[in-house]
This record gives C-alpha cells, structure tokens and sequence, in this order.
C-alpha cells in the first residue's frame, strides 16, 4: 500500500487541485496536511484563513477524509 502526502500551502480548494489529484492517483491512500508557519500577517488574512481552512475540514469530513492540521517549522513537521 502506497501512501502520499498533500501538504496543502496556498491552494485550498478540492475542486481542479493538480497537486491533489496527482496524488490520488499515485496513491493508494494519502495524508492531507496544513501547517500553520510562524509568520505575521493582518486580522483579515488570519480571518480568511480560518473561513477557508475550517470550510476545507468541512467539505473533507463529508468525504470521510481528515485534514492534519500542524504548527511550526515545515522542515521538522515534515
């Protein structure tokens, strides 16, 4: 069994993700993670971020599917 990883950065949609559905079909199961870096960024941007990633979670857990939801260094989560 083939497991791949999706680390999902700045593209948050399911629908038409290239990298989403290369993996899909090169695996046989995969691991969908977010990582929320340490960086600054305005009240808006955070907002957005939250909308867009807990509508993620939410389309994802209809698929039966959940996201991996990390905060710190890349390098090391990964």
């Amino acid at each position: 069994m083939k497991t791949g990883l999706v680390w999902f950065r700045n593209d948050l949609r399911l629908a038409d993700n290239p990298a989403l559905t290369q993996a899909a079909a090169d695996n046989d199961q995969l691991i969908l993670l977010y990582i929320y870096e340490k960086q600054r960024c305005g009240a808006a941007q955070r907002w957005w971020l939250q909308q867009s990633l807990s509508a993620l979670m939410t389309r994802l857990q209809q698929q039966g599917v959940q996201l991996v939801l990390r905060c710190g260094d890349p390098k090391q989560i990964i």
